[in-house]
């Protein structure tokens, strides 16, 4: 995506190879090589962070839901 987003005049001439290119890569099981759903997915972003913060914030959430959990020492 980020290859052709830079290109968008060439993607846009390109469309159908690039359409072929898509389902060629699903017939044989290699979707992991294309984000299909990249306008769809994207929307929901409501701001852009570092992934240092990005990284905090995921360890803040883990360690509040651990500490509201079962304490699986006592077992």
């Amino acid at each position: 995506m980020d290859e052709w987003d830079k290109k968008r005049e060439e993607a846009s001439r390109e469309g159908e190879r690039l359409w072929r290119e898509i389902r060629a890569r699903a017939q044989v099981d290699r979707r992991h090589e294309t984000l299909l759903a990249a306008g769809q997915s994207s929307g929901d972003f409501k701001k852009i962070l570092p992934v240092a913060e990005i990284i905090r914030q995921l360890i803040a959430e883990a360690e509040t839901a651990l500490l509201r959990g079962p304490s699986f020492a006592s077992r």
